[in-house]
């Protein structure tokens, strides 16, 4: 989730990941669209590769991330929470104990932003400088080691960071210097952040096993993690296993990027939504399921969006007024039936949102109003209200 920078400096708006984001016409990931931003019809200015960002602020508004069976917020008061699944100690808070509402991630650090993945979390200081905790099977906390970790630890080397973007077992991050690096997926012996043979990125989108980068031109590119799971979300018009950058087919320029379970999805400068990739839910969003599309697909509406969000298997997008529509697999849409949606449809309660989180069968989002909401699959506490009843299917306010 991805916006084009005019300004080599990055501030969060509010990763999505939407991973979480980065400035009025800044790097926009995680979290969502930004109210404030100007209208879609407005030219940016352009900027040189040699423009880099190289300051992370902390936004003025509550974030929130969403991902697979948990959920993390940065609040005003610059602490980090996170609740649900801990087994690995996804949570930060010291334990593996499960946490059903937002706990207090331990070691006294304030970060401005979060890359969060299936099973760990990573965050980012104003200085750059890169922690992680959670699940280490692969590596992906990038300490040089494949020990859990449940409070964070520092990620090795001296690279400073803009951004960091999380999967399974894997993880990337964008520098100041504007080159991606990415650690974990089982490298042996583990190591720390690694150089992409890549373009230069103005922003980075991390979904289950792929990665895709944006330039400041508005070209995309994706790569997969690790073979399997190859459902055409690389969107280059076939099906094969890309381990390197690859360009996304066709002529769009994408203002926004977000990367989901098996699919991406993008939007054009006029707002016009674009998917590819897995379909087996509908989550592509042009009127049929099952079918995956290798190349960028339009969306069937005649919506036009400021923030999109890939999920595991659906996909939310904001309007400029904040109005929230999701398609796709049901549990996750918050249209309040349950049911499959194969284009955009409205979801329930009326909010007016700020900034919109889908990873995995879940969504939260922040209201104008600053209060945080989510909804869908709660096995495991993922919703944060305090207890673990099976589906949540209207936005549903977050404890405090």
């Amino acid at each position: 989730m991805t916006q084009l920078l005019p300004n080599p400096v990055l501030m969060r708006s509010g990763s999505l990941r939407l991973a979480a984001a980065f400035l009025s016409f800044g790097v926009l990931t995680a979290c969502g669209g930004d109210p404030t931003a100007p209208p879609l019809s407005h030219t940016a200015p352009s900027l040189s590769l040699t423009e880099v960002p190289t300051v992370v602020r902390p936004s003025p508004y509550p974030l929130v991330f969403a991902t697979d069976n948990r959920g993390c917020t940065l609040m005003t008061d610059r602490l980090t929470r996170c609740w649900g699944w801990n087994v690995e100690g996804e949570v930060g808070d010291g334990t593996t104990v499960q946490r059903l509402v937002p706990t207090v991630v331990t070691g006294g650090i304030n970060f401005v932003d979060l890359g969060i993945g299936i099973y760990h979390t990573c965050g980012l200081t104003t200085a750059g400088k890169a922690f992680c905790w959670g699940q280490n099977l692969g590596g992906e906390l990038g300490d040089g080691t494949t020990t859990d970790r449940h409070s964070p630890v520092p990620v090795i080397g001296n690279d400073a960071f803009v951004q960091l973007v999380a999967g399974y077992w894997h993880t990337c991050g964008l520098t100041t210097a504007g080159e991606t690096k990415c650690w974990g997926e089982f490298n042996v012996p583990p190591t720390g952040p690694t150089l992409v043979a890549s373009p230069k990125f103005a922003s980075l989108t991390h979904g289950n096993s792929h990665v895709c980068g944006l330039t400041r031109e508005g070209k995309a590119y994706c790569w997969h993690t690790f073979v399997g799971g190859l459902y055409g979300q690389i969107g280059d018009g076939t099906n094969v296993y890309r381990p390197t950058p690859t360009p996304v087919i066709g002529d769009l320029k994408f203002t926004r990027l977000s990367a989901g379970g098996a699919h991406t999805c993008g939007l054009d400068a006029n707002g016009k939504a674009f998917c590819w990739g897995d379909n087996n839910i509908g989550q592509i969003g042009d009127g049929t399921m099952g079918n995956m599309r290798l190349a960028p697909t339009p969306v069937v509406t005649p919506l036009r969006f400021t923030e999109i969000q890939a999920g595991n298997s659906h996909t939310c997008a904001l309007t400029r007024e904040g109005k929230a529509f999701c398609w796709g697999n049901g549990v996750g849409i918050g249209q309040g039936t349950g049911a499959d949606a194969l284009s955009p449809t409205a979801v329930a309660g009326g909010i007016t949102f700020r900034s919109i989180s889908a990873k995995g069968p879940s969504t939260c989002g922040v209201s104008r109003a600053d209060v945080v909401y989510c909804w869908g699959w709660n096995f495991y506490g993922g919703i944060g209200i305090g207890n673990t009843n099976t589906y949540v299917l209207v936005p549903t306010q977050v404890a405090p």
